[in-house]
């Protein structure tokens, strides 16, 4: 009983560790670029993002940067990036394209806003870098979930302004596929107005809104290799105590 309750308080010191990292506040690196001042995310956020700022601030402690995609060491240095829409002619840059494939491919997470048939080239460009592609279509009107991901929960559907709508590729968050989930760290988005003050009421619009400044705000908690030496050297010593008293283990 001895033996067992030392394990088990070396089990609970190591879980409260645990714990301690995964409460950690997200870093977020948000795109200084953006479509016009009212989807710029400057601090107190854009005059027409007022609201999705706030939800993002909050579900990050307030740890959101501005700043730009040209330093991949300066990226892996944050948990998570948001890539905002830019001009209906704009594409990513050689560096800015190749920084951002480096960063998700080593599981980085990313949120990526597309939008409709105006953006052909950008949407293009931000789903083939995670294997999909742009069905060059529009869809406008209301769009009903059709999966259990966390980013849907409480959100039975949303009221789409304009929205492009994925071809192939991901899993497909609605039936009209403009918000697609890539494998578990990349989410795009085609529709720059759905998460702004005045589509923010509409069906489950502010909601889903929510859900991603939540989603991109969590990550994994890996404990820290200081805490599993100290879990391991604990164990350790109850293995060699037990061995000297009883002369096995």
């Amino acid at each position: 009983m001895q033996i067992y309750n030392s394990y088990k308080a070396i089990f609970t010191a190591f879980l409260l560790l645990f714990s301690v990292n995964a409460a950690q506040a997200t870093t977020i690196l948000m795109d200084n670029q953006y479509l016009n001042p009212s989807y710029a995310y400057t601090g107190a956020g854009g005059t027409g993002w007022t609201n999705f700022s706030n939800a993002l601030d909050s579900a990050s402690a307030g740890n959101v940067s501005v700043g730009n995609f040209s330093n991949l060491s300066y990226m892996m240095g944050f948990d998570a990036i948001f890539v905002n829409l830019r001009c209906s002619t704009c594409t990513l840059n050689a560096t800015e394209y190749t920084n951002i494939s480096s960063y998700i491919a080593a599981g980085g997470k990313a949120v990526i806003i597309g939008e409709n048939t105006n953006w052909t080239a950008w949407d293009n460009q931000i789903l083939g870098m995670v294997g999909g592609t742009f069905s060059g279509t529009t869809y406008s009107g209301v769009t009903s979930s059709i999966s259990g991901h966390e980013l849907v929960n409480g959100v039975s559907s949303v009221n789409l302004p304009a929205g492009g709508i994925v071809a192939t590729g991901g899993e497909a968050l609605f039936d009209h596929n403009f918000a697609t989930l890539w494998g578990s760290n990349v989410l795009t988005v085609l529709d720059v107005n759905i998460m702004s003050d005045s589509y923010w009421g509409q069906a489950n619009n502010g909601q889903f809104a929510t859900n991603i400044a939540t989603w991109i705000s969590t990550t994994a908690a890996v404990p820290e290799s200081g805490s599993l030496a100290l879990m391991f050297a604990g164990l350790t010593l109850l293995v060699v105590s037990r061995k000297s008293k009883t002369g096995k283990i």
